[in-house]
C-alpha cells in the first residue's frame, strides 16, 4: 500500500524524471509442475510465432522496430489465435542470454542460464485469449527445452499477480530500485530474508549492473 501511495504522488508531481522507485517481484514456475488445465476454450489456438506472423505482430505491438530487434536477438513470441488473428502474445528469453529490456526501469540487467525463459511484455486483447496463452504456455516451451519460466510484476500489478499464483508460479524474490537523477540504488530480497546487495542471484536469475555509467549500490 505504501509503494503504490508514493508512486502515486511522484506521478502527480511530475518528478519521476529525476526521482524514480520501483519495485518488482521475481515469479517462478516449474514447466513440468505447471498446473495442467481442466478446460480450455476451443476458439482459441496458441503456438510458437513464425516469420508468417512478423507483419501481424508488428501491428499487435504497433512497434515494428522492437519486434524485429526481439526477434534478432533470439527471443521467441508465442501467440493466441483467434479466427487467425492475434489476439494475445507473451515474449520469452531463453537462456542463456542477456535480458536489458528493463535496463533504464531497474537499472540492471539479467542474465538467464540455460533451460529457463524469461517471459516478458504479455499482452492480451480479448477476453479469456490472455489466460488460455498462459496455461498452455508451458507445454509450447516444454518443446523448446524450457524446463523453468521466470517473469518480473511490478508490485502494484495485483491482477498480473494474482493470475500468475492461480497458474502455479511462486514468488521467490523482490528487487527494489530507487532512482535520483542518474544515481541507482539498488536491493534484492530473496524470498523472506533481509534486503542485500546486487549483485545476487534470484531465482536462479543473476542481477548484474551494467558496465560504465555512474551507480551506487547500497
Amino acid at each position: 500500500m505504501a509503494y503504490a501511495i508514493v508512486r502515486t504522488t511522484l506521478a502527480r508531481l511530475r518528478v519521476t524524471r529525476w526521482f524514480h522507485l520501483c519495485a518488482v517481484e521475481f515469479w517462478r514456475l516449474g514447466v513440468e509442475r505447471a498446473l495442467v488445465p481442466r478446460r480450455l476454450p476451443r476458439n482459441f489456438t496458441v503456438r510458437r510465432a513464425t516469420n508468417e506472423d512478423v507483419d501481424a505482430l508488428a501491428h499487435y505491438y504497433d512497434d515494428p522496430r522492437r519486434v524485429e530487434t526481439r526477434r534478432e536477438r533470439g527471443d521467441i513470441c508465442v501467440v493466441a489465435l483467434c479466427q487467425d488473428a492475434i489476439c494475445a502474445a507473451v515474449w520469452i528469453a531463453v537462456g542463456p542470454c542477456r535480458f536489458d529490456e528493463d535496463q533504464q526501469e531497474l537499472g540492471c540487467r539479467f542474465v538467464v542460464p540455460p533451460r529457463i525463459g524469461w517471459t516478458y511484455d504479455g499482452k492480451g486483447t480479448r477476453l479469456g485469449a490472455w489466460g488460455t496463452l498462459m496455461k498452455q504456455l508451458p507445454a509450447v516451451l516444454h518443446e523448446q527445452g524450457v524446463r523453468e519460466l521466470v517473469t518480473v510484476i511490478d508490485c502494484n500489478n495485483w491482477q498480473s499477480i494474482d493470475g500468475h499464483r492461480s497458474l502455479g508460479y511462486e514468488v521467490v524474490g523482490t528487487l527494489g530500485c530507487v532512482r535520483w537523477f542518474g544515481l541507482f540504488c539498488r536491493i534484492v530480497r530473496y524470498r523472506q530474508r533481509v534486503w542485500t546487495r546486487l549483485p545476487r542471484t534470484v531465482a536462479k536469475i543473476q542481477v548484474v549492473t551494467p558496465s560504465g555509467g555512474t551507480t551506487v549500490d547500497n
